[in-house]
C-alpha cells in the first residue's frame, strides 16, 4: 500500500530527473506552453464534410505541429494534460452525453502502442466531467495510412471503416488528434447518426490548413 501522497512525492522525483518542458518549443519551464508558443495559437472553428462542426485548439503548424509530432511517434505522454487543456479552451459546444475517440487502426496501434486521440478524450473526460466511450466507435477493417492520399482517395479509403454499437439519441463529441480533410471524422459521424445518435461534433488538436 502506498503512503499518503505517494504519487505527488513521485512525481516531483520524476520531475527532477526528467524537468517538464514547453511541448512546442521544448524550453524547460513546466507543464504549459510557454508565452511564445502560445502567441501563436489560435482556436478555430471548422466544418467537415457532411456538415459535421469542428473546433480545433490550432493549426498544424509551428509549435503545435511539434507538439503533435512529439506525441504521436515520440510517445511523450506527459504533454497530454497540458494539450487536453488547449482543446478544452477551443470548445464552444454545449456538452455532450459523451465523448469518442477516432479509433486508430489496429495495425498501427501495434506498432506505435498507443491511441492518441484515446488518451486525449480520458483527459478531456476528466477536465469535462464526461465519459470517454472507446466501445462507441470501432474499426470495422483494415485500412490504407491516410497520410499520401488524396482528397478523395481519403474520402473512399475510410468509407466503411468504423463501426458502433447502440448510440439512440446521445450527443457525441468526436475526439481526433489532427484533421487534415476531414474525411474520417465526416465518416465516423456518418456511422453515428446512422445508428441513432444525436448532435455529433468533433474536437481536434490541430487542423491542417487548406489550400
Amino acid at each position: 500500500m502506498n503512503p499518503p501522497g505517494w504519487p505527488g512525492w513521485w512525481q516531483s522525483v520524476l520531475d527532477w530527473l526528467f524537468p517538464p518542458h514547453c511541448p512546442g518549443c521544448g524550453q524547460v519551464l513546466g507543464r504549459r506552453f510557454c508565452a511564445a508558443c502560445l502567441e501563436g495559437l489560435e482556436p478555430c472553428r471548422l466544418e467537415a464534410p457532411g456538415g459535421v462542426e469542428v473546433f480545433a485548439a490550432g493549426r498544424y503548424r509551428g509549435p503545435l505541429r511539434r507538439a503533435v509530432l512529439d506525441l504521436k511517434h515520440g510517445a511523450r505522454t506527459a504533454s497530454v494534460p497540458v494539450l487536453a487543456e488547449l482543446m478544452q479552451r477551443a470548445w464552444r459546444g454545449r456538452l455532450p452525453d459523451a465523448l469518442v475517440p477516432i479509433p486508430p487502426e489496429p495495425r498501427r496501434r501495434r506498432l506505435r502502442g498507443l491511441s492518441v486521440p484515446g488518451l486525449l478524450a480520458e483527459e478531456l473526460g476528466g477536465r469535462l466531467g464526461v465519459p470517454a466511450r472507446n466501445d462507441l466507435l470501432v474499426p470495422a477493417r483494415a485500412l490504407v495510412s491516410q497520410k499520401n492520399l488524396s482528397r478523395e482517395e481519403r474520402r473512399e479509403n475510410v468509407r466503411g471503416g468504423f463501426r458502433t454499437g447502440a448510440v439512440g439519441g446521445l450527443d457525441l463529441l468526436l475526439v481526433d488528434d489532427v484533421m487534415t480533410t476531414g474525411s474520417t471524422l465526416a465518416e465516423a459521424a456518418r456511422v453515428l447518426r446512422a445508428a441513432g445518435a444525436g448532435r455529433v461534433q468533433a474536437l481536434v488538436l490541430a487542423a491542417v490548413e487548406s489550400g
